[in-house]
């Protein structure tokens, strides 16, 4: 995971990881591979962290392959979607993630999407607030995917083209 993944996507650990045994397997107590460890810093008692390994598992083709991993982005801000919404906004339940803000020039932006769209499913996967950032970004850069909205009291369909997320 990248900057813009920040530090809640990491396991905690309170094995010391030091910068020579960063990349390294942690080790759960039934002799599982629970992660890859990351080193933060050598200073005594900072808290280390580790990749989860099914974080690890989606990459590593791609660094097979390629060398590098090409994370996409979309360009939106999303809050929840709570049960007050859903009523005003006419949804059935309340599901989905609302678009707060669209960056301009962004890949979102290009596809129409809206403030106050409801994104309910992107591709073929359900998604919500915190499932969003996750699905955009494993999403190959340069390939369409309908996206399922909730706009004007009816789902629409947008098709959105992702971009490789920027450094």
């Amino acid at each position: 995971p990248g900057r813009a993944m920040g530090f809640r996507t990491f396991l905690q650990t309170d094995a010391r990881v030091h910068r020579g045994n960063s990349g390294g397997p942690v080790i759960d107590t039934a002799g599982q591979v629970a992660g890859v460890a990351v080193a933060t810093s050598d200073r005594p008692g900072e808290v280390s962290f580790a990749i989860p390994i099914n974080r690890v598992k989606e990459v590593v083709d791609a660094l097979r392959e390629f060398g590098q991993v090409a994370r996409s982005w979309l360009g939106v801000l999303v809050q929840p979607v709570n049960a007050e919404l859903a009523q005003t906004t006419g949804l059935p339940k309340p599901s989905g993630a609302l678009v707060t803000e669209v960056k301009t020039g962004s890949p979102a932006a290009r596809a129409g999407l809206r403030v106050g769209d409801i994104i309910l499913i992107w591709g073929d996967r359900d998604v919500d607030h915190r499932a969003l950032p996750w699905i955009v970004a494993q999403t190959p850069p340069g390939r369409p995917t309908n996206v399922t909205v909730w706009r004007n009291r009816a789902q629409t369909q947008v098709p959105v083209v992702t971009e490789k997320m920027p450094e």
